[in-house]
């Protein structure tokens, strides 16, 4: 018997689905032939979705500028954008269910703080002051002032379910009328076990509250992975001393916001924690203004704009990219000076998230002159210039220059600037020269 009549005839369904698969492919040949010979309309490709650079609007009576151009990033990444003139924000996850505490007896006097529940020192009891109906979160706010809880901090213990009006929870805008009993379970406050470091900071401003640094370049803003006590908060405990332990976090006691390691410049760290919470929700509401200056390779076609893009972790972990889905990010830049292959420009940032400056920059296809990460030089550079930058600049080129913000206790305007560096000043006299 020859092998070919040992072979089992198909069944049934896989010769329906074989004949299924011939049908579309003769579609698919005959409608390219129609297509071919003009019975069908040709159907144009949908164009790949772009980053959008919008210029910034001209003041009243300024000269005209360049209106911005959609301007493409590099291969790769114009796949992974959808409408990114209009990034989606991330839903915020909802806030944990916490267990009711029971009702208790009014205790006597109005308007004062009792002493704390025998129940442990996590649990205080308010009478609500009469005179008027008041917002739960303004009278809480008012009542514990002494014990250092801004407003946005009991806005966030009623957010977490820690705070009870008659044995109910109510929302921040609920209105008392005087008399209820108002009960707070604080959470158990945590301290750092990191360890002081004597490192010597150069400090822009600093008063009971917060303080003002310049971060050198190579100094890790909190630990992470292969730094545990060489990092700025390690030199913060040493210089602010043991109150600051308990703000902030284990891991990044008074770090409000953060830097890059080889990014030098202005940093703002808390030293109380009513400074914490209100500096946090400041730079959440874009009240604390960023500049920063950067060198950037290429020529920007616009004199000032809009980078307008969503970011989030890539396949490199260790990198972001602009995706749709990612987090919505915004940076706003200015052209200072042009020279034969780079540009200085200041940027500001209107979001901060992890790398945006360089990651928006390098997605225009304008990389911050010295990033490891994001970019790297142009291969048409003149060698001289080539070994010149390699020997003054062993860091990407971006320097957080000017802090501002109103201070969150006092209401005072601070203003604080890092004077640029010597690499940086070096770089850029390099990139000046004319060919």
């Amino acid at each position: 018997m020859s092998k070919s009549s040992k072979r089992k005839k198909p069944s049934a369904g896989a010769e329906k689905g074989r004949a299924k698969a011939r049908a579309r492919a003769r579609a698919k040949v005959a409608a390219r032939n129609r297509v071919k010979a003009g019975i069908l309309p040709r159907v144009k490709p949908k164009p790949r979705p772009k980053i959008k650079v919008a210029a910034a609007k001209a003041k009243a009576g300024a000269p005209a500028k360049p209106k911005a151009a959609l301007v493409s990033g590099p291969q790769g990444a114009q796949a992974l954008l959808v409408d990114l003139s209009q990034p989606q924000a991330l839903p915020k996850p909802a806030p944990k269910p916490a267990a009711k505490i029971p009702a208790k007896a009014p205790a006597k006097g109005r308007g004062k703080a009792l002493a704390p529940d025998p129940l442990g020192p996590e649990l205080l009891r308010i009478i609500a002051p009469g005179g008027g109906r008041e917002r739960l979160d303004k009278v809480l706010a008012a009542e514990l002032k002494d014990r250092g809880l801004s407003r946005s901090r009991v806005q966030q213990l009623l957010d977490e379910g820690r705070v009870t009006v008659n044995g109910e929870q109510k929302p921040a805008r609920f209105g008392l009328k005087g008399g209820e009993s108002l009960e707070l379970r604080l959470p158990a406050q945590t301290t750092t076990d990191l360890k002081p470091a004597d490192i010597k900071l150069k400090v822009l401003y600093e008063d009971e509250h917060l303080v003002v640094v310049d971060k050198p370049a190579g100094l890790v803003t909190h630990p992470g992975a292969g730094h545990s006590d060489d990092t700025l908060a390690n030199a913060l405990l040493f210089h602010a001393g043991a109150k600051l332990r308990s703000i902030g976090g284990i891991k990044r006691p008074g770090i409000v916001h953060r830097l890059d390691k080889d990014t030098t410049g202005c940093l703002v760290a808390a030293k109380s924690e009513a400074a914490f919470t209100a500096l946090q929700s400041m730079i959440a509401r874009r009240e604390v203004t960023r500049l920063y200056l950067a060198l950037v390779w290429g020529d920007l076609r616009e004199n000032s704009g809009t980078i307008d893009a969503p970011i989030g972790r890539g396949g490199d972990r260790m990198k972001m990219a602009l995706r749709a889905g990612g987090k919505p990010a915004v940076t706003h830049f200015t052209v200072r000076e042009r020279f034969p292959h780079a540009v200085e420009l200041e940027c500001k940032l209107e979001t901060g998230r992890t790398h945006q400056i360089r990651a928006h920059l390098a997605g225009i296809g304008h990389p911050v002159v010295g990033d490891p990460t994001y970019g790297r030089q142009p291969g048409q550079l003149p060698m001289e210039l080539r070994a010149g930058l390699q020997k003054a600049l062993q860091r990407q080129a971006l320097h957080a220059w000017k802090l501002q913000f109103k201070h969150p206790i006092t209401g005072k305007l601070i203003q604080a600037e890092a004077k640029v560096p010597a690499d940086y000043v070096a770089a850029r006299a390099l990139l000046k020269k004319p060919l």
